[in-house]
């Protein structure tokens, strides 16, 4: 004897009143109107529910040192193995720290001892590069204006905000081996030589 669909009582899902089902497949809501406005009501809440994910989930810039330290872990959990810490002795303030995860060769234990160790290496550099005074108006006269890299002429007077004022460029730089002095230097946009950096151009 097979059971009639009549007999069994089910709530709507949109108005909460009880129904006896007249089709098979009607087991959720009792009307047309109420099948249509709770998939309305159910598409607006969707809408809304997806706009909040992605205000919560909205990116957020990173900067360079976050970056790498995701990568270290990430090559870590790759790596699936413990990491041991190195002990290494800071060349600036002689303190002991541990290096991260991937940076085996760091000598600093932060970016200020690093910089004024860099600092200090450069000025007995260029204490033991000197030989000669050169002056900026010397090479404007002897270089007539011009800058030896690019070739377009410079400005009057150096100022730090003007990109094409004049500067000395070491065509040997003092991290090569060269020195202070007039055959080894020349003049230069502030720009050019910024580019320039430490290279030896042909």
């Amino acid at each position: 004897m097979s059971r009639n669909r009549r007999s069994y009582t089910y709530i709507c899902q949109y108005c909460g009143n009880e129904y006896h089902p007249k089709e098979t497949d009607r087991n959720k809501y009792c009307s047309r109107e109420c099948y249509f406005a709770g998939k309305r009501d159910q598409k607006i809440f969707n809408t809304e529910y997806r706009k909040s994910l992605r205000q919560q989930n909205k990116r957020i810039p990173l900067s360079h040192e976050r970056i790498k330290e995701l990568k270290r872990l990430k090559a870590f959990e790759k790596a699936k193995c413990e990491y041991r810490p190195h002990e290494v002795i800071c060349k600036q303030c002689g303190k002991s720290f541990k290096t991260e995860y991937g940076n085996k060769k760091r000598g600093f234990c932060s970016a200020r001892c690093a910089k004024k160790y860099n600092k200090v290496q450069r000025r007995a550099r260029r204490k033991d590069a000197f030989i000669e005074p050169v002056g900026i108006a010397y090479l404007i006269k002897r270089d007539k204006g011009i800058c030896q890299i690019c070739g377009e002429p410079t400005s009057n007077q150096y100022d730090s905000g003007d990109l094409f004022s004049p500067t000395i460029d070491h065509i040997l730089p003092y991290t090569k081996g060269g020195k202070h002095q007039r055959t080894n230097a020349q003049l230069a946009h502030l720009i050019c030589n910024s580019i320039k950096n430490d290279y030896i151009l042909p």
